[in-house]
């Protein structure tokens, strides 16, 4: 085997324990990680937490790797395997809580209008998502 054959097979090789090394890393994200830094990891512009270091200290680690690709839905699937939960406190801003804390039911009143009609619309379905919800 000639230089430039042995050099480009060895990167052949390379390449593909690189790639199998990051879906293995892919498939285990946030597991055995501090809760603490998934959440700093999460945080953007648009996005932030509160929490107090009692409530979620160093030592609390991700149990399970959440099932979402939504940041904040992330957050809330981390944090509801220690009996946590978020509360708005203003859109993109979250506090950590403990169950217990965290409103269960919202009542909403209102009428769906037809944009064109200005009538009611009697079928309309109204669904809520949290603030800040990408899905």
């Amino acid at each position: 085997m000639t230089g430039s054959r042995r050099r480009a097979c060895g990167a052949f090789l390379l390449a593909c324990f690189l790639a199998s090394a990051v879906s293995v890393a892919d498939d285990a994200r946030f597991v055995g990680r501090p809760v603490v830094d998934v959440l700093l990891e999460l945080r953007d512009a648009r996005l932030d937490f509160i929490y107090s270091s009692e409530l979620v200290p160093d030592s609390l680690r991700v149990l399970a790797e959440p099932r979402s690709s939504n940041r904040l839905l992330i957050a809330r699937e981390i944090l509801l395997a220690h009996g946590l939960a978020l509360s708005v406190v203003r859109p993109g801003l979250y506090a950590v809580v403990p169950m217990a804390q965290r409103p269960q039911h919202h009542l909403v009143h209102g009428q769906v209008l037809d944009a064109t009609t200005s009538e009611p619309v009697p079928t309309a379905r109204v669904v809520l998502l949290p603030i800040g919800a990408d899905d």
